[in-house]
């Protein structure tokens, strides 16, 4: 399976007051940036049937600090970074913007599928991505059960990028997107 290929952004330490820089360098969380398109083809046997076939799509400029994944998990296998690197990016896409994208052909762009789900809906994509892409359902499992406990503050604070996305949705710009620069 291929990789996303992702930039770490620098920390906003530079050009800031004493109390500033270090508080960024202790507690605040890296962003990254994903550098391109980055394609889930949602095939085989062991695919929720709901999802057969398509074709998952995050666009090239999409940021995240893996915020959705409650931290004081990640010390006990639940790190976003490591087995739930793909199914944290997709996640945190989908809390934010309340929607995933897919596409048909990549000369065609990309529109939306599954918006106006719930948290839920989201925290069970993680958990099926997670499987698709790991061959084990463990390491979902567990972050589903994590953000149970904590991830409706993810999903919460995520809330005005929602409003944000559904309100450039109801304007008609659902299909297709051109990828670049849409979304962040």
């Amino acid at each position: 399976m291929e990789m996303p290929i992702l930039k770490p952004l620098p920390l906003a330490t530079r050009e800031q007051g004493l109390f500033t820089r270090i508080k960024n360098w202790l507690w605040s969380p890296r962003v990254w940036e994903l550098q391109a398109n980055y394609r889930l083809y949602w095939l085989g046997a062991d695919v929720p049937v709901e999802f057969l076939g398509q074709i998952w799509v995050l666009p090239k400029g999409f940021r995240t600090d893996f915020a959705s994944s409650p931290r004081l998990f990640w010390p006990f296998g639940m790190d976003p970074q490591g087995i739930l690197l793909i199914p944290s990016l997709f996640h945190d896409f989908g809390y934010r913007h309340g929607f995933f994208m897919a596409e048909d052909n990549p000369n065609l762009g990309a529109y939306v599928v599954w918006a106006g789900q719930d948290q839920t809906f989201f925290d069970d994509a993680l958990m099926a991505i997670s499987k698709k892409v790991n061959g084990m359902a463990a390491p979902g499992l567990l972050a589903k059960a994590a953000l149970a406990v904590g991830g409706w503050l993810s999903w919460k604070e995520a809330g005005k990028y929602r409003a944000e996305a559904a309100d450039l949705l109801s304007q008609g710009h659902e299909k297709p997107y051109i990828l670049e620069g849409d979304f962040k």
